[in-house]
């Protein structure tokens, strides 16, 4: 993941077709299907739909990770943003405080300007080989605005999407030439178990 080769989103981002893309992406906000739930939430005006967040983006933290694959991890480490809630509810989740405490994370809500900063300080100060989005399925229109403030701030690195592949096409299709390296978990074969276990009843469609 140490690349010398600019990322294509710093060519989409001076062409203009980021800010299309945003702009289509927070038009969705106000009745939304970002996610496979497509809650019909306004979000935009501060409705709470499943994954119990607004249009501001929540981020607990922020940090280098070892832990990743190698390739991911490299020797600097991968620059990870845990995104809060989540829109699964996994009652095995080792990140239950982050991905399911939906009152204590409102707490953690930043505007796009600050989570570009903590984009540029993972990779000006602490050195990540690229920037991790941890469960970032509800937060895409939020991700891109960030990208939008950070590109002319320098942010040049790879990015990765961290998901639990509960996804919608159409917003994924969104990310065409923005995400780098999909690192896709795959939680289950079967629907019943999903519905048991992660409230989701067509995870595996």
């Amino acid at each position: 993941m140490v690349g010398t080769v600019e990322p294509e989103y710093v060519a989409l981002y001076w062409s203009g077709e980021l800010a299309r893309r945003i702009e289509r992406l927070e038009r969705r906000l106000r009745s939304c299907d970002i996610c496979p739930r497509e809650c019909g939430a306004n979000r935009r005006e501060g409705e709470l739909g499943f994954c119990r967040c607004t249009h501001r983006p929540i981020v607990p933290v922020a940090c280098v990770h070892y832990g990743e694959e190698p390739v991911v991890s490299g020797t600097n480490g991968s620059g990870t943003v845990f995104f809060g809630n989540c829109n699964l509810r996994c009652v095995y989740c080792q990140n239950y405080q982050i991905s399911q405490d939906g009152k204590s994370q409102r707490t953690k809500e930043i505007d796009p300007q600050a989570m570009a900063e903590r984009m540029l300080y993972l990779q000006n100060e602490l050195c990540c080989h690229n920037i991790n989005f941890v469960s970032p399925s509800h937060f895409i229109p939020q991700l891109v605005r960030a990208l939008l403030t950070a590109v002319p701030m320098g942010l040049h690195l790879p990015l990765v999407y961290n998901t639990n592949s509960y996804d919608s096409i159409k917003s994924l299709r969104e990310l065409k030439g923005v995400i780098g390296v999909y690192l896709a978990d795959l939680r289950y074969a079967s629907d019943k178990w999903g519905q048991r276990f992660s409230r989701v009843s067509d995870y595996v469609s």
